[in-house]
């Protein structure tokens, strides 16, 4: 089951030649995270250009691991699976983020970043109605 999982997760779900040897498509995701740090972190992605820190250079084997290697399970692992797997499953991250609404806490303070309690974050392609903001109020916990 975990092998066909996996083949549906390349042949179907992410965008065709995800995974080719020059990586194009997976690049251009990091281009498209970018620009969205840009528009929705704007202190962040200037702190980061401040720094010379190249965004795409750290988030890129968090695409092509889909977060494994970063979330190391947990709640928040799952929930980026969840976008991934279910919301949509002809958009790969970032593209499932930018169609959707969600809230972001932005605590850096080391980084001299704070957004306040939350940051309400709008849609880049507003194609769709869907919501990441988490609640889980139906779902019944042990």
């Amino acid at each position: 089951d975990c092998f066909w999982l996996l083949v549906a997760i390349i042949d179907v779900i992410l965008p065709s030649q995800y995974f080719s040897s020059t990586l194009l498509v997976a690049r251009a995701d990091q281009v498209v995270l970018r620009q969205y740090v840009a528009e929705v972190l704007p202190k962040l992605s200037a702190k980061l250009d401040d720094l010379g820190v190249e965004l795409e250079a750290c988030t890129f084997h968090w695409f092509l691991s889909l977060y494994t290697g970063v979330l190391t399970g947990g709640e928040a692992l799952y929930r980026v699976w969840d976008v991934i797997l279910c919301l949509n499953s002809s958009d790969a991250p970032p593209q499932a983020l930018n169609q959707s609404k969600t809230t972001l806490t932005v605590e850096m303070p080391s980084l001299g970043l704070t957004s306040g309690p939350s940051t309400p974050v709008t849609p880049l392609h507003p194609q769709t109605e869907s919501s990441l903001t988490g609640d889980n109020s139906s779902d019944e916990h042990d």
